[in-house]
């Protein structure tokens, strides 16, 4: 009983481990992107429908065409992206240039 748990295939161990932070680092990585990705898109869908945002003024929609708040030519909607600052930290947002 007292050594119990600690005979083991240790070779299977060591190459099961072998590579494990650049495959975490990698998923990590790949995790925010989605992440990401999915936050840019719920930011897009927001612009589009114009949910919870105040109505615009009646002479604002005469003189723009539209009654949607955030949607004029659509530069605001296809500058909304992402992109890495650091290996693990990802921006989500209006790319300023």
């Amino acid at each position: 009983m007292a050594g119990e748990g600690r005979d083991g295939d240790w070779d299977k161990l060591k190459r099961i481990m072998e590579g494990f932070d650049q495959r975490l680092h990698r998923n990590g990585q790949k995790a925010l992107r989605r992440a990401g990705e999915e936050l840019a898109s719920d930011i897009r869908t927001r612009i589009l429908d114009g949910k919870d945002m105040k109505p615009l003024h009646g002479f604002t929609i005469e003189e723009k065409g539209s009654s949607k708040p955030l949607i004029d030519d659509g530069d605001l909607l296809g500058s909304v992206g992402l992109r890495f600052i650091e290996e693990l930290a990802v921006f989500v947002g209006v790319h300023r240039r």
